[in-house]
Parts: C-alpha cells; structure tokens; sequence
C-alpha cells in the first residue's frame, strides 16, 4: 500500500512537471541554455493577470504556485533542521546547560566515593599485609582514572571548542553574512532552476 503511494506521489509530481513545460510558451527565441526561456516565461507568468475566463492562465498560476512551494519547502525544512544542528553543536550548548552541569556533577561523585571506597581497601589490605591486591600496580592506575574523571569536563570542552573553532571556518565560508543557513541552502540548490532545466529538457 506504501509502495503504491509513493508511486502515486511520483507519478503526480512528474506529470505537473511535464504539464507545466507542455502549457508554458516558449517567450525567448535567442539561443540560450536549456531552461533560461522556462525561467523566463515563469517570471512573465507570475508578473501577468489572468482573465476571468483565461483558464488556462489560472492553471499554469496554481501549477507555478505548487512547484515554487514544494521547492521552498524543500530547502526550507531541511535547512531549519540543519540550522538547529549546527547551532546546537557549534554554540556553548554544553557547558551553559544545567542538565550537563548537574549530570556531569554527579556521575563525577559517584565515581570518586567509589575511589574512596577502593582505596580504603587498598589501605586495609596495606596495614595488615594482605597480599590480595598488588598496590604498586592499582594505585597508579587508579590516581590516573581519577584524575581524568576529574577534569573529563575541561578536557572535553577543549575537544568540542576546538572543533567548533574549526567548523565555524567553514560555516561562515558557506553562509553569508547577515544570512542564515536556509538561505545558502536556497542558493545552493535554486529549485525553480533545477525544475526549468528539465522542463527545457522536455520541452
């Protein structure tokens, strides 16, 4: 059953595709490349009133008005998604965020009463010449745990603030200034244009 609407789906936005480039006239006869003359007279359509009776008019206007919303919300909803992404990795997100805060606290104290308890062990087995437990072996490696437990924060915000430091290289060299992401997606992928070369394609 999914398979059959997807098909339909498929099949519908083809035939718009094939009907828009079958109805639009051809308003530019120089040589130009496939699809400029589709563009063309997709800008004198929208910029043309319709008669009350032109029906024809009227259907190219709904058909234009479709594929231009369909590409607006093809670049629109993934470039938002992305936006929130990338703010949400590039920003101070982790260590501005209570949860982490309060989680990271916590699992750091957790960690270091098991430390305690570990060493209190470690000191009982000492005094009274236990030798079930090797402590020149443990305690290095234990003082080593520790203190990387200890300052995982630091050392992780180091990581992530050099990668954001890197990423924020190629984030502005990909959006505009005073622009946002949604934008340099729409630029990338100009829809209308993409549309117009296959209709000039078809036509």
């Amino acid at each position: 059953m999914k398979n059959r609407t997807y098909k339909l789906i498929i099949l519908s936005l083809l035939l718009v595709t094939v009907a828009q480039a079958t109805l639009l006239p051809s308003l530019v006869a120089q040589a130009q490349e496939p699809g400029m003359e589709v563009i063309a007279a997709n800008n004198r359509l929208e910029n043309t009133p319709c008669g009350y009776t032109d029906f024809g008019c009227w259907i190219l206007k709904a058909i234009n008005y479709i594929v231009d919303s369909l590409g607006y919300l093809l670049t629109l909803i993934p470039g938002a998604l992305f936006t929130a992404a990338v703010n949400l990795n590039i920003g101070d997100y982790i260590s501005t965020t209570p949860a982490v805060k309060i989680g990271w606290g916590m699992a750091r104290d957790v960690a270091n009463m098991f430390f305690i308890i570990i060493l209190v062990i470690v000191a009982i087995t000492t005094i009274f010449d236990l030798q079930s437990f090797n402590v020149k072996t443990i305690l290095p490696k234990l003082i080593l745990i520790a203190l990387i437990i200890n300052f995982s924060m630091v050392i992780g915000l180091f990581v992530i603030n050099q990668s954001n430091s890197l990423a924020l290289v190629f984030y502005n060299r990909i959006v505009p200034p005073g622009k946002t992401l949604t934008n340099a997606l729409e630029n990338i992928v100009n829809f209308r244009e993409a549309v117009a070369q296959i209709q000039g394609r078809l036509a």
